[in-house]
Protein backbone atom coordinates (compact mmCIF):
# COMPACT_ATOMS: atom_id res chain seq x y z
CA UNK A 1 0.00 0.00 0.00
CA UNK A 2 2.85 2.49 1.01
CA UNK A 3 4.35 1.56 -2.20
CA UNK A 4 1.42 2.12 -4.17
CA UNK A 5 1.19 5.68 -2.90
CA UNK A 6 4.11 6.32 -3.79
CA UNK A 7 4.32 5.11 -7.10
CA UNK A 8 0.87 7.22 -7.57
CA UNK A 9 2.37 10.42 -6.29
CA UNK A 10 5.50 10.06 -8.45
CA UNK A 11 3.30 9.60 -11.41
CA UNK A 12 1.50 12.80 -10.64
CA UNK A 13 4.40 14.44 -10.16
CA UNK A 14 5.80 13.72 -13.15
CA UNK A 15 2.92 14.55 -15.08
CA UNK A 16 2.42 17.95 -13.59
CA UNK A 17 6.45 18.45 -14.27
CA UNK A 18 5.44 18.00 -18.03
CA UNK A 19 2.68 20.03 -18.12
CA UNK A 20 4.84 22.67 -16.93
CA UNK A 21 7.40 22.07 -18.97
CA UNK A 22 4.92 22.18 -21.95
CA UNK A 23 3.62 25.32 -20.63
CA UNK A 24 7.04 26.65 -20.72
CA UNK A 25 7.93 26.09 -23.93
CA UNK A 26 4.79 27.17 -25.54
CA UNK A 27 4.53 30.19 -23.33
CA UNK A 28 8.30 32.17 -24.11
CA UNK A 29 7.56 35.20 -25.33
CA UNK A 30 9.08 38.30 -23.05
CA UNK A 31 6.33 40.37 -21.01
CA UNK A 32 7.08 43.65 -19.02
CA UNK A 33 6.40 43.39 -15.37
CA UNK A 34 5.96 46.47 -14.02
CA UNK A 35 7.51 46.44 -10.13
CA UNK A 36 6.13 50.46 -9.26
CA UNK A 37 9.62 50.72 -9.19
CA UNK A 38 11.10 49.37 -11.88
CA UNK A 39 10.31 47.43 -15.46
CA UNK A 40 11.93 44.27 -15.90
CA UNK A 41 10.95 42.10 -18.96
CA UNK A 42 11.10 38.19 -18.64
CA UNK A 43 9.36 35.38 -19.93
CA UNK A 44 5.68 34.99 -19.47
CA UNK A 45 6.07 31.50 -17.76
CA UNK A 46 8.60 33.11 -15.29
CA UNK A 47 6.31 36.06 -14.77
CA UNK A 48 3.20 33.51 -13.80
CA UNK A 49 5.42 31.00 -11.91
CA UNK A 50 6.64 34.07 -10.19
CA UNK A 51 2.99 35.21 -9.28
CA UNK A 52 1.93 31.48 -8.10
CA UNK A 53 4.89 31.71 -5.74
CA UNK A 54 4.02 35.36 -4.56
CA UNK A 55 0.03 34.21 -3.65
CA UNK A 56 1.27 31.12 -1.60
CA UNK A 57 3.37 32.68 0.13
CA UNK A 58 0.68 35.17 1.04
CA UNK A 59 -1.66 32.82 1.01
CA UNK A 60 0.21 31.29 3.81
CA UNK A 61 1.11 34.15 5.67
CA UNK A 62 -2.40 35.04 5.50
CA UNK A 63 -3.35 31.82 7.98
CA UNK A 64 -0.81 31.92 9.63
CA UNK A 65 -3.52 33.59 12.44
CA UNK A 66 -6.20 30.94 11.75
CA UNK A 67 -3.63 28.22 11.96
CA UNK A 68 -1.93 29.39 15.24
CA UNK A 69 -5.59 29.91 16.62
CA UNK A 70 -6.50 26.39 16.26
CA UNK A 71 -3.28 24.89 17.22
CA UNK A 72 -4.26 26.70 20.41
CA UNK A 73 -7.79 25.72 20.96
CA UNK A 74 -6.12 22.12 20.25
CA UNK A 75 -3.79 21.91 22.91
CA UNK A 76 -6.53 23.24 25.43
CA UNK A 77 -8.84 20.86 24.57
CA UNK A 78 -6.31 18.11 24.52
CA UNK A 79 -5.89 19.61 28.56
CA UNK A 80 -9.26 19.25 29.30
CA UNK A 81 -9.56 15.44 27.70
CA UNK A 82 -6.88 15.13 30.15
CA UNK A 83 -7.82 16.39 33.31
CA UNK A 84 -11.45 15.01 32.17
CA UNK A 85 -9.59 11.52 32.01
CA UNK A 86 -7.77 12.02 35.48
CA UNK A 87 -11.09 12.48 37.18
CA UNK A 88 -12.90 9.32 35.38
CA UNK A 89 -9.92 7.66 37.52
CA UNK A 90 -9.93 9.12 40.63
CA UNK A 91 -13.96 8.73 40.39
CA UNK A 92 -13.31 4.92 39.57
CA UNK A 93 -11.28 4.57 42.33
CA UNK A 94 -13.30 5.92 44.90
CA UNK A 95 -14.74 3.14 47.24
CA UNK A 96 -19.17 3.28 46.29
CA UNK A 97 -20.89 4.39 50.09
CA UNK A 98 -23.30 2.40 51.16
CA UNK A 99 -27.28 3.95 50.75
CA UNK A 100 -28.24 2.10 53.69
Amino acid sequence: MRNTKRIIGFVLLLVVALAVLAFVVRNDALVAVDYFLAVREMPLAVALVGALFLGVVLGVLASLGWVWRLRRRIRTLRREVDNSRKEVENLRSMPLKDSA
